[in-house]
């Protein structure tokens, strides 16, 4: 009985192999014989790194500079500059990642953002590398160095006060309160 099942599979096994080689002997369907319609299929797409995520992204990093003597503006004092953080987490380790700033620009001091509010004479600066670092222009693309720790892409900076050169020589700041805001935007290269 087992001989017998094993010489019926041997049939089975050579007509299949007969019916596929009659179906390969007749050659590729055309279009012309009626068989088959030829048409394309396109595949595209772009792979792309994910993004980061920033640390409070849904939140304002705030500056607070409380009071500050404006006798420390006249003086031009390197005191008057506070560190802050941008964090990103979960960024793709083969992609570089910049950061750039935007907002209105002082037009007395090209590069610092203009302020709002009561005083007046002075405009806010950007420094990368926290409060001793490099200034860093708004409104203009900066490679910004950043550190990275752990698994986090740290871009220490600082922000500065400085009076117009006008407003110094002339002794002329107004006091009052004043705030001024910074857009940034990471971007992956």
């Amino acid at each position: 009985m087992n001989n017998s099942l094993s010489c019926l599979n041997s049939i089975f096994l050579m007509l299949l192999f007969y019916v596929l080689f009659l179906i390969l002997s007749l050659g590729p369907a055309k279009a012309s014989d009626g068989f088959a319609d030829v048409d394309n299929i396109n595949v595209s797409g772009k792979l792309i790194a994910s993004t980061c995520d920033v640390i409070n992204a849904d939140e304002n990093h705030v500056v607070d500079f409380s009071n500050v003597n404006v006798s420390d503006i006249y003086a031009n004092s390197h005191g008057l500059a506070k560190e802050f953080v941008i964090i990103a987490k979960n960024c793709q380790p083969e992609n570089d990642l910049t950061i750039n700033f935007s907002g209105r620009e002082n037009e007395a001091l090209p590069g610092l953002l203009n302020i709002s509010g009561d005083a007046q004479g002075i405009g806010i600066g950007l420094k990368s590398g926290g409060i001793n670092g490099v200034p860093v222009s708004v409104n203009s693309h900066s490679n910004l160095p950043s550190a990275v720790r752990g698994e986090d892409i740290v871009f220490i900076l600082g922000a500065y006060i400085k009076g117009e050169p006008q407003a110094v020589k002339d002794k002329n700041i107004v006091l009052g309160n004043f705030s001024a805001t910074a857009n940034f935007i990471l971007r992956y290269e």
